[in-house]
């Protein structure tokens, strides 16, 4: 029963590695639920949404979820430009707050990965101690 009930460390590390990413995916609607509070504040301002009445709820959402991820992974946008100071703000935070994650999941994955090395080693090991003794024992 115990044998059943634990985890192999290899499912500890991609358990590790699903979390990481439902972190994302939270910060990344957290950050898009900011820029639509903003957006609807401002709707006349055409900047870091276009909130013309012609949208859907979904459009305007996932718009924002692009914004959001867009800064998180730092790789910017051409498409997208404050046109308010408020906008601004919000948009410097968000920068922030996104280098912050981009560096907890950097940390994050090269623990995984180093975990998986040390496994790996390990595993190595016994094997070459089960094989000795087998030599020695002449099995």
């Amino acid at each position: 029963v115990v044998k059943i009930l634990t985890i192999s460390k290899h499912t500890k590390q991609y358990v590790s590695l699903a979390r990481l990413l439902l972190i994302n995916f939270f910060m990344a609607h957290l950050f898009g639920s900011i820029l639509l509070g903003v957006a609807s504040l401002e709707p006349a301002i055409i900047g870091l949404l276009d909130m013309n009445q012609n949208n859907t709820w979904t459009e305007k959402y996932l718009y924002s979820i692009y914004w959001a991820t867009a800064i998180m992974v730092t790789v910017g946008f051409g498409d997208v430009v404050v046109t308010s100071d408020f906008e601004a703000i919000i948009v410097v935070c968000t920068m922030l707050l996104g280098c912050l994650i981009l560096s907890y999941n950097i940390s994050q994955v090269a623990m995984i990965w180093s975990n998986f090395n040390d496994y790996r080693a390990e595993l190595q090991s016994d094997l070459y101690l089960l094989k000795r003794i087998a030599t020695v024992t002449k099995i």
